[in-house]
């Protein structure tokens, strides 16, 4: 999901995808060769990456898909600082010297081997049995059978073992241009009557350049499908009672234009016109939250358009998506439980925003940083850092797992957010929960069929892993909870805006029809505004005398059943978040600054403003499972920083579990991921249950900048004790 325009602060992640952008007047200068001014999409279009110098000013110029890919360190960069390797085609590099911006080739190593051997992104020739168009002729991919002819004859392809069905195509829609929406479903067929069968949905290909979505669906289709029929890897006892349905492609349209010929091939929307240009973000335009902030408010003819729709709902790729998750007027009996949606490219686990109650349903911006209730039921199905399958190509370190707006942009009207909070004419939509990811990590970009193919493996291997644990959790899932009752608690907090003021706050997610919720020791909470419409209910609650001072143990009760939320425990039997003791350690460069008169305004928070580490004290976690490290930061472009937790006293520190220190947060991370979103406000929920009971352990902010500042507030160890 990509969200290519933005009013401010856009965040250039490691896209490979060049765009034509708007050329400023000024004439520049090259270090480059002289190059033909071709147009953007001719056959004979020649990509290279290239070495650019983007002054810190200039960042914005780039939206998402604007050719950068990742900073380059000083030493690939002639010493400068604001070097980045970027990935142009022939035609753009004359557009960056019309601009005024320098580029060059690359020095010799710039572009290093993958983890699984050979130099990344070579020039493909036509792939073949791979990367299929959905049902039209492809330039790149030469294949016997379309994708739209293998959903088609999925029962031919596997016909019944002892007259029992395992396998059928599903026809959930249509689209503009008249193709049929197709699906496939695998497992237990429902034959009528009795309970709905529980089902898994996966779908990809929104985006129609994301070549990698629909190419893994097709290969995890015919995995379990496989596998069902042979009789191996315990695939039939996984779906005796559930079934998984796959998606291919949720924009056939649009993806069927991007095989058509080169200069399509970055196409990223549907194909319907509208007023100014062509071309809808199947991605942007559900109900639930349209028309919020992160989605393109006009209709542009653009390979990066991110147009939400003249109406919420008004894509042809929309209502049938809704169709499919409810099973509303299709054949049998299905309950999805659990929705996955499939995008490019990235190394994130990204999990729904907490939105607000009907009718408005006004849910979490990035100056909101509200947690769903469901997020920690998200991750204990797809996983966190600890525990997840998916790892990114480059470094090989877990995929971030957290939320939408926290790790990556403003998104509204996404599928994912639909699937979960649903509407009232939907009943089963909103009991669904879902999640989406950012899928092949590389600097082949949208390219997928320029990635060598045993690194194409090994990702199908780790989404392979990743879907056998989804599918054996759904049967468990009800009503979308696989608990009885209590759901991650942490510490949160607003961003200031105008007069709007929030104290930080604990908050535990519970589930609705247990009744009201106390936290002992800081009175009744609250009910927040944050909560899905259907099962689950947030709740916060803060002192009533210092908004700052918690105890460390926080019993939680519901009709008698009580558990405690614990908070590292500095000393003193209670923490307080605006004292500067809790973190003795300061280089220079860190400065605290008190809670402003009058408060809260801003309130406490430290802040760098060059070189240094931020080091706390011992905080003890003795007793404390299901740990998780909370903190809210403010950055600038430029800024690097590093963020450990260590029982050892930071030796040995690494990405690695087990060594005593971890790195836990690196930005940008993997010399990607790179943020440039100036200001705003995140809150960061990271999984350190590897330091569950740890008699205690100490948290140390690493920063690295020249250019930027960087703000860290509210930093605080929280878990549950036992």
């Amino acid at each position: 999901m990509r969200a290519e325009s933005r009013a401010r602060g856009r965040r250039v992640r490691l896209f490979a995808a060049a765009i034509a952008v708007a050329l400023a007047a000024s004439a520049g200068c090259s270090t480059g060769p002289d190059v033909p001014p071709e147009s953007v999409g001719t056959v004979d279009e020649a990509w290279q990456h290239v070495r650019v110098r983007v002054p810190a000013d200039r960042y914005e110029e780039f939206a998402e898909g604007g050719g950068l890919i990742r900073r380059l360190a000083p030493e690939d960069a002639d010493g400068q600082p604001d070097g980045w390797l970027g990935y142009f085609p022939r035609s753009e590099l004359r557009r960056l010297e019309e601009r005024g911006l320098r580029w060059s080739h690359l020095p010799a190593g710039v572009l290093r081997p993958t983890a699984l051997g050979g130099p990344p992104c070579p020039e493909p020739g036509v792939v073949h049995e791979q990367f299929c168009p959905y049902s039209g002729p492809s330039y790149a991919a030469a294949c016997n059978r379309s994708i739209y002819d293998q959903l088609l004859e999925a029962e031919m392809d596997y016909p019944p073992i002892s007259g029992t069905a395992f396998v059928e195509h599903v026809h959930f829609g249509g689209t503009h241009e008249g193709r049929k929406m197709l699906a496939v479903r695998v497992g237990k067929i429902s034959k009528g009557g009795g309970p709905a069968v529980p089902q898994l949905v996966v779908y990809a290909g929104q985006h129609a350049r994301e070549w990698i979505g629909p190419e893994m669906m097709m290969r995890l289709y015919r995995y379990f499908a496989n596998s069902y029929r042979d009789g191996t890897n315990g695939v039939r006892a996984l779906l005796a009672n559930a079934a998984i349905v796959f998606v291919p492609v949720a924009n056939p349209d649009g993806y069927d234009y991007s095989h058509a010929a080169p200069g399509n091939r970055l196409w990223r929307v549907n194909r319907e016109p509208c007023d100014g240009g062509i071309g809808t973000d199947p991605n942007r335009n559900f109900e639930t939250t349209w028309g919020q902030p992160g989605a393109g408010a006009a209709c542009i003819d653009s390979n990066n358009s991110s147009y939400r729709g003249d109406d919420a709902g008004s894509a042809g790729e929309t209502e049938p998506l809704l169709k499919l998750l409810a099973n509303d007027g299709l054949p049998g009996h299905y309950r999805t439980r659990f929705s996955f949606n499939v995008h490019a490219y990235g190394n994130l686990l990204l999990l729904p925003e907490g939105i607000g109650a009907a009718p408005d349903f006004k849910f979490c911006t990035t100056n909101g940083n509200c947690t769903s209730p469901d997020h920690g039921i998200i991750q204990d199905l797809v996983g966190t850092e600890l525990t997840t399958p998916l790892v990114d190509e480059e470094t090989g370190r877990p995929y971030i797992s957290a939320q939408l707006h926290r790790s990556l942009y403003a998104a509204s009207g996404d599928s994912s957010t639909a699937a979960v909070y649903g509407t009232a004419a939907r009943p089963n939509d909103a009991k669904i929960l879902s999640a989406s990811a950012e899928i092949s990590h590389t600097e082949c970009a949208f390219r997928a069929e320029a990635i060598p193919p045993a690194q194409l493996d090994a990702l199908f291997d780790r989404l392979r892993k990743l879907h056998t644990q989804l599918a054996s959790k759904i049967p468990g899932l009800h009503d979308g909870s696989l608990e009885p009752s209590f759901h991650l608690p942490h510490l949160h907090r607003r961003q200031v805006s105008g007069d709007a003021k929030e104290y930080p706050a604990i908050r535990v997610a519970a589930r609705a029809e247990l009744g009201d919720i106390e936290l002992n020791g800081l009175g009744p909470a609250e009910q927040d505004d944050v909560r899905d419409g259907a099962v689950y209910r947030m709740w916060r609650a803060y002192s009533a005398g210092d908004p700052y001072k918690f105890p460390t143990t926080v019993p939680v009760c519901l009709k008698n059943q009580c558990s405690s939320v614990m908070l590292g425990d500095p000393g003193g039997g209670s923490v307080h978040l605006c004292d500067p003791g809790l973190f003795p350690e300061a280089d220079p460069s860190w400065s605290f600054a008190p809670d402003l008169p009058g408060g809260p305004q801003e309130e406490c928070f430290w802040k760098n403003s060059g070189s240094g580490s931020l080091t706390s004290s011992k905080w003890g976690i003795g007793n404390m499972v299901k740990a998780r490290l909370v903190y809210s930061y403010r950055w600038t472009a430029g800024v690097k920083m590093r963020v450990l937790v260590s029982k050892n006293g930071f030796t040995g520190c690494s990405h690695d579990t087990g060594t005593g220190c971890r790195i836990v947060r690196e930005f940008p991370y993997g010399d990607s991921n790179v943020d440039l979103r100036n200001t705003d406000y995140r809150t960061d929920i990271v999984d350190v249950s590897d330091f569950d009971r740890s008699s205690y352990v100490q948290l140390r902010f690493e920063v690295s900048s020249d250019v930027g500042t960087v703000e860290i507030f509210d930093p605080i160890m929280i878990g549950w004790e036992g």
